[in-house]
């Protein structure tokens, strides 16, 4: 028994201080009705010899249960179970790391299920520096059975089963290290296809426990082949060229460390399988690239479900590339993918190119697309061509576009993604347009309950910049963006219909028209249902909205403390082709215009019905420039 590694991992359990009892079973003692009597952080103290016990269970205490040691350290406290129908050990009741198995030998269980020990549905434990050996196990394990845990075994031996497996896995996640399994009667190891293991490093799993050389290890260990040198022979090894964990049949792989390649985890996973990914900052040195297999990729999260996974591209390089005609089932979950960087490309944070993958949970942060000599570089957080990715719950932050084509947090080419519950802030189009989301070229995204703050363009669309295609906005809120025109959303020559419902525009600031919103010469109307302008400005026209040679229907939308330096401090309608555009149950209040009309600029007679709406506040007498036909309802105060 090598007792300087099991100290070793004593000391990385990081159980929290607590003061404890000792309490002392003495040989013969009851050690169930010792446990029964402890408190969470006692230590059941046994003595030298052997005890006659069995189904021994902490009941759910946060306890450690240790035996005594020989002068020359082996073990020297037995539990001996005498074959009365269960298990030595039974912990089944919801025992976390607080609980401690340590330096026993655990013998003469016998039962179905776990003979030696039982680790039940939600239990993970610690057992270490314990001998579990000649016990009856039946058809199941005659060492250890894990059934839905994750215990962690450190420098145990696990050997001579008379009946049944050594260690038994089913749907559990297991930590090894240290631990010798050999010499029992059925098998040595079995995991379901549900079940991980993680190996530490020296362990020895083989049918043989001969030990001719006396050092403590079978021979067969000192001469197996161990490729990814885990401690697990590649004969037993359920990824036999992997150094991290994996379930049974492959199709859970966890990258343990993190100077493990998570490309190479995503290449070794089965088709449909999950590559599962500690906490860390992973230095990349090159992209990652699915290469077009359904594979879900997760990392970590804090106590707040913050991704604690970074995918970090050190300013040198793209980190994510999606082109092989991923979809759905490729998924990305729970990731920081930060200070990627490309030169005369698209996509400094992400590529995705004829592909629709989906997003969870995930950060794009810092991430950049610059420009050398006038080349292109779109997108600075993620670039999509013909692309319908999903995200959902994700954020784009601090991501830049340092040239004149834009999108500083996302730029969409000719594609259709859907996003909620995502959040874009502190993104910069430094010369371009789209300080938060560029869509060019047909692109059709839909937005629910997404949020924009603080983003920024050297043009137009602080928030949101779309050209040529559709847009669909639901429940977003749109604060403190800036921009040339349009500070919120800017969006020109529309082919499908531009719908904002229930959104919210905030104190957006434009140097030119439309603070909040400006859309522009469509082919398809505009609808705006529910949405509130509020203290958003415009350096000239139109501080809460400016449209311009469209139709545009505004329902139920409040106009409340915008200003234009120039017309139209609520809205401001222009051109010929405005006509048919339909004002109706909306409220106008406290707006302000240097110039005309606080509340509603139209500089084209009849082109705007108003129907059922409340116009107060602003410069009395100075509510309106142009002429409005009168739909009825209305109160102008």
């Amino acid at each position: 028994m090598r007792i300087s590694i099991i100290a070793i991992f004593t000391s990385l359990l990081m159980v929290p201080v607590v003061l404890a009892d000792t309490i002392e079973v003495p040989l013969g003692g009851d050690i169930q009705a010792a446990i029964d009597g402890a408190s969470d952080g006692d230590i059941i103290q046994l003595a030298a010899g052997t005890y006659n016990a069995y189904q021994i269970s902490p009941g759910g205490r946060a306890i450690t249960i240790q035996g005594s040691l020989h002068e020359d350290g082996s073990l020297a406290t037995t539990i001996d179970a005498q074959q009365q129908g269960g298990p030595v050990i039974r912990i089944v009741s919801g025992e976390d790391d607080g609980t401690v198995i340590k330096e026993l030998v655990i013998t003469g269980g016998e039962g179905n299920v776990g003979s030696g020990i039982t680790c039940g549905s939600g239990t993970s434990p610690v057992i270490m520096g314990c001998r579990i050996s000649g016990n009856y196990g039946g058809f199941a394990a005659g060492g250890i059975d894990c059934f839905q845990s994750s215990p962690t075994i450190i420098g145990c031996e696990i050997t001579n089963s008379v009946q049944g497996t050594g260690l038994v896995l089913t749907a559990s996640d297991v930590t090894l290290g240290s631990t010798t399994v050999c010499g029992n009667n059925v098998s040595e190891l079995f995991v379901d296809d549900a079940s991980t293991l993680t190996p530490l490093g020296g362990n020895c799993i083989t049918d043989d426990c001969t030990d001719i050389d006396g050092d403590g290890l079978p021979d067969d260990c000192a001469d197996c082949s161990d490729l990814d040198g885990d401690g697990l022979c590649d004969d037993v090894d359920p990824c036999p060229t992997w150094p991290g964990g994996c379930s049974g049949d492959g199709d859970r792989v966890l990258v343990t460390a993190i100077d493990q390649s998570i490309q190479d985890a995503i290449d070794l996973v089965a088709d449909g399988g999950t590559v599962e990914i500690i906490a860390g900052t992973f230095a990349l040195t090159s992209t990652i690239d699915p290469g077009g297999k359904a594979v879900t990729i997760r990392g970590a999260v804090d106590g707040d479900g913050e991704p604690t996974t970074i995918l970090d591209g050190g300013e040198s390089l793209r980190v994510l590339s999606c082109t092989n005609n991923e979809d759905d089932t490729t998924v990305f979950e729970n990731l920081e993918l930060a200070n990627g960087s490309v030169a005369i490309q698209n996509g400094g944070g992400v590529y995705l190119s004829g592909c629709s993958p989906r997003f969870e949970n995930c950060v794009f942060k810092d991430n950049v697309a610059f420009t050398v000599s006038g080349g292109q570089a779109y997108g600075g957080g993620m670039y999509c061509s013909m692309s319908s990715p999903t995200l959902v719950g994700c954020t784009f932050t601090g991501n830049t576009a340092e040239s004149i084509d834009g999108g500083g947090g996302l730029c969409n080419n000719n594609s259709s993604p859907a996003l909620t519950d995502c959040t874009f802030t502190g993104n910069s189009a430094v010369f371009g347009d789209g300080g938060g989301m560029k869509n060019i070229n047909g692109s059709m995204p839909t937005l629910t309950n997404c949020t924009f703050s603080d983003n920024t363009s050297g043009q137009n669309g602080g928030g949101i910049y779309s050209i040529d295609g559709g847009l669909s906005l639901v429940e977003c809120t749109f604060t403190s963006n800036t921009g040339e025109r349009g500070a919120g959303v800017y969006a020109r020559d529309m082919e499908e219909p531009t719908t904002f419902s229930d959104c919210r525009f905030i104190e957006n600031h434009s140097s030119n028209d439309g603070g909040g919103v400006s859309v522009v010469s469509t082919a398809e109307p505009f609808t705006a249902e529910r949405c509130v302008f509020e203290g958003n400005t415009s350096g000239d026209d139109g501080g809460g909205l400016y449209h311009q040679n469209l139709p545009v229907t505004l329902k139920d939308c409040r106009f409340t403390g915008n200003t234009a330096a120039d017309d139209g401090g609520g809205s401001a309608c222009d051109g010929s082709t405005s006509r048919d555009s339909l004002v109706e149950d909306c409220v106008y209040a406290d707006n302000i215009a240097n110039g005309d009309g606080s509340a509603l600029s139209i500089l084209n007679a009849n082109a705007v019905t108003l129907t059922g709406t409340t116009v107060c506040g602003g410069e009395t007498g100075n509510q309106f420039q142009g002429d409005y036909t009168d739909g009825g309802g209305n109160c102008i105060l």
